[in-house]
């Protein structure tokens, strides 16, 4: 009989760090095995509280047709990295300074944790599958059978979950680039996490604010037309990491300590926007005595609309832009200098736009939905009224 079938998606070293340590009413602590709370997203079903080795795992699920079923590849690397994890996690809660093994523990850590989860790998392997359909039909076209793509792609239906062990190191080095830092939660709310734990994205820098990062932790004059990336992971209900170049760096390993909810409620809401289905909680309800109107925020921002109509997001070297246009054309015709004419209402903000004089990056929404993007483009001509287009040309 094959062992380890438990294959966790959300650690159990992770996990048990957000154990309620207060057992149910009746039940002496000497019978208590601490538990987590698994809280439904939509927050709407009752939450139950799970034991960490029970949740959040599935059969043999990273396991590659060319494994010893007893000592899986990807399962083997990960227990390491989970090993290494958990003492170098017992360092953080217990504020001992931090060896150099030491952060690159926690980074790599991190860096699983995003490769890891179904959502990531699923994305991943659907762009290979892409890829590959694509080559098999001009395979065909061109040779008349398919066995360069038998070869190429061979074994590519399990690509996604190689990249964990392939890719593991790429978040790291950016971090190690940039700096991170760890937030101490004094507040009266705890930090939760999910069945995504990690919130790895590119933002602009007012979207870091929006998610309630202090202006003063950020640099000055950093123009909306930037983007970058943010990583934020809770560690325990008390601990979180944040990494970004946006953030100021410091000097060596720092703790900044917040005292209030404000910060905590917006990290909540990161990684209650971005989990599948389950968040994880020390408490079983997870924004405590801000319950209610979390709850409330949640399903009115999920239940807007998408934005209507067709949008131009246009970043110049100095600013971003979001221009609703009555019409946009994308002329394509030569690949090499491709045209883009658009015509909007308020002809007044193309001012601002055009004294910038050069365009580094439009992308497309239809109905809130991104449809491709154009890069270095300069403009040909500005519209005075409403009835004419703007043109643009790229600038290669």
């Amino acid at each position: 009989m094959p062992n380890k079938k438990k294959q966790h998606i959300v650690p159990q070293c992770y996990q048990s760090f957000f154990v309620d340590p207060i057992p149910p009413n009746g039940i002496p602590p000497s019978k208590y095995k601490p538990a987590v709370w698994h809280v439904d997203k939509l927050l709407e079903i009752q939450p139950s509280r799970k034991a960490p080795k029970n949740v959040l795992w599935k059969p043999y699920y990273y396991n590659l047709e060319t494994d010893d079923p007893n000592n899986p590849y990807i399962e083997e690397f990960l227990s390491k990295i989970e090993s290494n994890y958990a003492r170098t996690a017992k360092k953080i809660i217990n504020l001992i300074q931090l060896e150099p093994t030491d952060i690159i523990n926690l980074l790599i850590f991190i860096d699983t944790l995003v490769l890891r989860t179904e959502s990531h790998i699923d994305h991943w392997q659907s762009q290979v599958s892409e890829l590959e359909k694509l080559y098999r039909k001009v395979d065909l076209a061109y040779n008349g059978n398919e066995n360069y793509s038998d070869e190429y792609f061979e074994g590519s239906h399990e690509i996604a979950k190689k990249m964990i062990v392939d890719s593991a190191g790429t978040i790291t080095s950016l971090i190690l680039r940039f700096g991170f830092c760890l937030i101490e939660n004094q507040s009266d709310m705890p930090f939760f996490t999910s069945d995504t734990p990690v919130a790895y994205e590119f933002m602009h820098i007012d979207d870091l604010y929006k998610y309630k990062i202090p202006k003063s932790w950020t640099y000055q004059n950093i123009g909306t037309n930037k983007k970058n990336f943010f990583c934020y992971c809770p560690l325990t209900p008390r601990i979180a990491f944040i990494s970004s170049p946006f953030i100021k760096p410091f000097n060596e390993i720092s703790r900044r300590i917040v005292d209030t909810p404000y910060f905590v409620d917006g990290m909540n809401y990161l990684t209650h926007k971005n989990a599948e289905s389950i968040l994880i909680s020390s408490t079983e309800k997870p924004y405590v005595h801000y319950q209610e109107t979390a709850t409330l925020r949640f399903k009115i921002l999920q239940n807007l609309h998408p934005i209507k109509g067709n949008l131009l997001r246009i970043y110049t070297v100095n600013s971003r832009y979001d221009i609703f246009v009555s019409k946009y054309d994308r002329i394509d015709k030569n690949p090499i200098c491709p045209i883009v004419k658009f015509w909007v209402d308020d002809v007044e903000i193309l001012k601002a736009i055009a004294d910038d004089h050069s365009v580094e990056l439009i992308e497309y929404y239809e109905n809130g939905r991104e449809r491709g993007g154009t890069r270095n483009m300069e403009f040909v001509s500005v519209a005075i009224d409403r009835n004419a287009p703007t043109v643009l040309k790229a600038n290669w």
